[in-house]
């Protein structure tokens, strides 16, 4: 009888599932056709998806939520070599939340927050061996 019930239950998980799967829409390619803008959706509604852009190489350039057509949450970029860039927060297309921008080698070269597009309160800026070097206030 279980048995059964999984048959019969199967079909109907499966179908769902597929209906759920995040659909991939290439926007723009290099050339040679590899994707180089893509925005990954659920359903046919583009307007709230995810956008990743890459390197030719196929490595991830810059990722991060789209909300009515709009930047909205968290996005990364990173250098070619496939090291952390930057990091920040967005909402309604603007910058608003923390910002913060590395070097090549990973380590921090500056910090701070935007509120509705604008730098806000303290940024601090460092040299590539990790000594501040020096604070502004916006």
């Amino acid at each position: 009888m279980k048995k059964l019930a999984f048959l019969l239950a199967a079909p109907l998980i499966l179908l769902t599932s597929c209906r759920n799967k995040p659909i991939e829409h290439v926007v723009r390619t290099y050339d040679d056709n590899t994707p180089q803008l893509v925005y990954v959706y659920a359903g046919k509604d583009s307007t709230n998806c995810y956008q990743i852009e890459y390197y030719e190489d196929k490595t991830v350039k810059m990722e991060g939520p789209i909300v009515d057509g709009k930047r909205s949450g968290v996005w990364k970029s990173w250098y070619p070599e496939g090291i952390l860039w930057s990091e920040g927060e967005f909402v309604n297309g603007l910058a608003d939340g923390y910002r913060r921008v590395y070097y090549n080698d990973g380590s921090l070269f500056f910090s701070g927050y935007y509120k509705n597009g604008n730098r806000s309160g303290t940024w601090e800026f460092y040299t590539q061996e990790g000594k501040l070097e020096k604070k502004v206030d916006y």
